[in-house]
């Protein structure tokens, strides 16, 4: 940057500055050529500094939507570590449930073995005891040596009772078996699971990992036995246990993303026209599979009801417990029990009051009459069907009728009163009506009264 020429003097007036121009022309001449170089070497300089400074910020910009991009990555990382660490954890709390039931299937087993190595040791010891301990010297007795060792056995004391077979030995009961798997990808987590309680109940039956194995080839059929012939040489499992053979049918049969199916599947589970309690039974299964928190199953629960109970849930006065997820389910099944018991109730019956005796009037003497032609009278039906749709007729018409729909949809209408200023599902008139009978019906249901000793229906009123 060059520095800022100076004038030749700074005079203090006008009359100097004239006067000193007259005198030293050049030098006044040299400072204006030395401003103007001055002033345009600035403007150069303001350009490149303008360019630089254009550049920098365009070099932050990129720089801060790296830094954003960047937080977006570590934010998706880290929930991507949350959720692999989530599901580390389940995949070690289900080990160690594993490990735990195959520790007590062992300790079990290893009872098992104890308890029948000690009968036989029993067994053994008392055949030895009731053989004789000295040889019987030879007599003239008649009887036969057979019977004579019977008899001698018999006068022991004390008397010693014969062990029990092998046979007779206690035993788990036997549960039925599992249906054959013949390789339904939908029913393979019923089989595997029906396979282990198998497993786990009848532990004595099955000793050994042959024994266990064969019995999970035999439930086998079709495709899914392809998939375990691979591992039989000549009668022999060269597996080592029948859940190394489940998780070979569960590489192939097993669904690997059974969370996020279970989710998926979840958030498009609908009530419909189902039973709550059956329906509930569906989503409390697939919540389960999905592992999805608590906190977020009553919005999604609310979400899949049918909308009679959700037109239900509108009309309810108080809190509604949406906060805790069993509460939640508890209440609205006993709500649709309330609904289904309004629903197959008798309708309302009106007695009608007990008239005074009165003696009846006098027929009149029919008189003979001349008929008379009447003129037609205009009678106000409605609108007819050719007569064009107005503001003024539009309420006399149904909504089914041709070109009633697109007129109210025209004019913002709604569909159920014909009126402006709401839609037919928020309509007033509408949810009025209904309201009025809720409410009549739940005073009937709380408030139940007998007559003759028999309790009346919910919704049965008498008028005296």
């Amino acid at each position: 940057m060059t520095s800022r020429p100076a004038p030749p003097i700074l005079p203090d007036n006008a009359e100097i500055f004239v006067q000193h121009v007259t005198e030293h022309p050049e030098l006044w001449y040299k400072f204006a050529n030395d401003i103007y170089q001055f002033a345009d070497a600035q403007e150069s300089e303001n350009i490149a500094l303008h360019q630089e400074n254009a550049s920098l910020t365009h070099e932050l910009e990129q720089t801060r939507q790296e830094l954003t991009q960047t937080c977006r990555e570590k934010e998706a990382l880290q929930a991507i570590h949350s959720y692999q660490s989530t599901e580390l954890e389940k995949v070690r709390e289900k080990l160690e449930a594993t490990l735990a039931n195959e520790i007590r299937a062992i300790t079990r087993m290893e009872n098992a073995l104890a308890n029948e190595a000690q009968a036989r040791r029993s067994e053994a010891e008392a055949m030895k005891i009731a053989l004789p301990t000295v040889n019987t010297p030879a007599t003239s007795d008649p009887t036969p040596a057979d019977v004579k060792d019977k008899t001698v056995l018999h006068d022991r004391t004390p008397t010693l009772t014969s062990p029990a077979p092998e046979s007779s030995i206690s035993r788990s009961e036997k549960i039925p078996d599992p249906d054959k798997f013949q390789g339904d990808r939908s029913q393979f987590d019923v089989f595997a699971s029906k396979i282990r309680e198998k497993m786990s109940v009848n532990y004595d039956r099955f000793p050994t990992a042959q024994s266990r194995l064969a019995y999970l080839s035999s439930r086998l059929e079709g495709r899914a036995y392809l998939h375990i012939q691979p591992y039989i040489r000549n009668g022999v499992h060269t597996l080592s246990d029948y859940e190394e053979g489940l998780q070979v049918l569960e590489r192939a049969f097993g669904d690997q993303n059974r969370a996020r199916n279970a989710q998926n599947a979840l958030l498009a589970l609908r009530q419909k026209n189902q039973e709550f309690g059956q329906f509930f039974a569906e989503f409390h299964r697939l919540a389960l599979e999905s592992g999805m928190h608590e906190d977020a199953l009553p919005m999604i629960l609310e979400a899949a009801l049918s909308k009679e109970l959700r037109q239900q849930l509108t009309m309810v006065p108080g809190d509604i417990p949406n906060g805790d997820y069993h509460a939640y389910a508890k209440y609205l099944q006993e709500l649709e029990n309330r609904r289904r018991y309004f629903s197959i109730v008798e309708p309302a019956t009106l007695r009608q009051p007990a008239l005074a005796h009165r003696q009846p009037a006098p027929r009149p003497t029919p008189v003979a009459t001349v008929p008379v032609r009447l003129a037609a009278v205009a009678t106000n039906s409605g609108p007819s069907a050719g007569e064009p749709i107005t503001i003024d007729n539009v309420k006399g018409r149904r909504i089914t009728e041709p070109g009633v729909r697109e007129f109210c949809f025209k004019n913002e209408l709604c569909f159920y009163c014909k009126t402006p200023g709401h839609t037919s599902m928020n309509c007033p008139n509408k949810n009025r009506r209904a309201r009025e009978l809720h409410a009549v019906a739940t005073a009937a249901y709380d408030n139940e009264s007998t007559i003759g000793g028999a309790p009346l229906p919910g919704n049965a009123l008498s008028l005296d």
